[in-house]
């Protein structure tokens, strides 16, 4: 809520900053060269993705859209969409949080 509030002053809050996300995938990704990404979609399609580190390629395969994640990560920040009027937040070498 707050990178669509304000997405500048978040930013400057939360870039290069590590962060503990919990919530639901909605899109989950794993790619041929062993990359791999994990989604979470708000209901107004603005969303945050995780690309994940090589090491967590086993764990994402068992993970599937609707499924609860929780993730760290480094906050790459958010742009939003003129055209759309959604906000994407990237965040870089993800991993599970471990419970």
């Amino acid at each position: 809520k707050e990178f669509v509030n304000n997405d500048t002053l978040t930013n400057k809050k939360y870039l290069d900053k590590t962060l503990l996300v919990n919530g639901i995938a909605s899109e989950v990704n794993v790619l041929a060269d062993s990359s791999s990404s994990i989604q979470f979609k708000d209901n107004n399609g603005s969303y945050i993705i995780f690309s994940l580190e090589k090491k967590e390629i086993e764990q994402i395969k068992n993970i599937k859209s609707g499924d609860p994640v929780s993730l760290k990560g480094v906050c790459s920040g958010s742009i939003f969409s003129e055209i759309l009027s959604t906000t994407s937040i990237s965040f870089k070498r993800a991993t599970f949080n471990k419970k």
